[in-house]
């Protein structure tokens, strides 16, 4: 069904006429009410592709203690594309604490703490990426598979407990964690084991789009209920119309007769409008405890306002997980 035609149909079922536009809003607004509250199953899936880059450990470099800046080799600037660096995290060797690289240019690179360890104009290095950025358009996160199957979910606390200086950088990716958003809003995961030394390795996951405002020519999801959806239409319909009889009762130059008609139309649609928003929060309701009870992802509020899935307790058997 296309948004317009819900949007039509609501205004001839009311018999009043607030614009169509306003119609599409109100049916943008209403659906994303309804993916907000009840997560995966009013929101639209979608599947990514997240590429965790190999590892880079070609050449040397020299580190000096206390130094932020690093000075690779030209074996190892050979190897490194402008800005790629930027966000990945630098060790010089495994075991070793991990430095997040800040900036780089044509002939060296910055970390964001000071270098702690000896000094060192020739150190064989490993440089990681820890953490990636999903879709813009991702609000949940569901499975995260490689070729093998899927990786188990952990939380960042469970991954600092077990592995806490990340030591392994050449196996199979076996796990992820969501590690909140990025500086653009965007949920932020990290893989583990994350860096690869034989290629690239390419990742599947899934997720949930946040919604978006319709167009009249949009087709709606199939998975949504037209019906809820019509009931919140149909309420801002009838809300539109009642403020518009207040405000024309409110004008000088109608009568006091015409005006106390108008204030009881308004009543009348006021009425109108809480019965149909009270089947819209009935059913709004219903679907917040479906998404809660299994029958949905289970659903936490994030710091920033976006919404992701709780982690499920880990477990070692990825086959018992899922």
């Amino acid at each position: 069904m296309l948004v317009e035609g819900l949007a039509r149909r609501c205004i001839a079922k009311i018999g009043v006429d607030p614009g169509i536009l306003n119609a599409v809003r109100w049916v943008s607004d209403r659906y994303a009410e309804l993916a907000g509250k009840t997560g995966r199953q009013e929101a639209e899936r979608a599947e990514g592709l997240l590429v965790l880059p190999a590892l880079l450990s070609t050449g040397t470099v020299s580190v000096t203690n206390g130094s932020t800046t690093v000075t690779p080799d030209s074996d190892a600037l050979a190897t490194f594309d402008d800005g790629a660096l930027v966000g990945r995290w630098f060790r010089t060797l495994r075991g070793k604490p991990l430095y997040e690289i800040v900036s780089q240019d044509a002939s060296t690179f910055r970390l964001a703490t000071a270098f702690v360890e000896d000094t060192d104009a020739d150190s064989a290095y490993e440089i990681i990426a820890r953490f990636h950025s999903l879709d813009d358009a991702a609000r949940h996160v569901g499975k995260i598979s490689h070729r093998q199957g899927p990786l188990i979910e952990w939380t960042q606390e469970r991954l600092d407990t077990y592995f806490p200086d990340r030591e392994e950088t050449d196996e199979e990716p076996r796990y992820w964690a969501p590690a909140g958003v990025d500086d653009l809003g965007r949920i932020r995961v990290e893989v583990y084991p994350s860096a690869p030394s034989t290629g690239d390795v390419a990742l599947r996951y899934t997720y949930w789009r946040s919604p978006t405002d319709f167009k009249k020519s949009d087709t709606l999801p199939e998975h949504i209920d037209v019906y809820v959806l019509e009931k919140g239409v149909l309420a801002d319909i009838c809300r539109w119309k009642a403020s518009e009889l207040r405000s024309g009762a409110m004008d000088s130059q109608v009568s006091a007769d015409r005006a106390a008609v108008m204030t009881a139309t308004a009543r009348d649609f006021d009425n109108r409008a809480d019965r149909f928003e009270s089947v819209f929060m009935r059913k709004l309701e219903d679907g917040v405890r479906a998404a809660t009870v299994g029958k949905g992802p289970r659903l936490v509020v994030a710091d920033e306002g976006r919404i992701r899935r709780r982690p499920r307790q880990a477990r070692d058997d990825v086959e018992t997980l899922y």
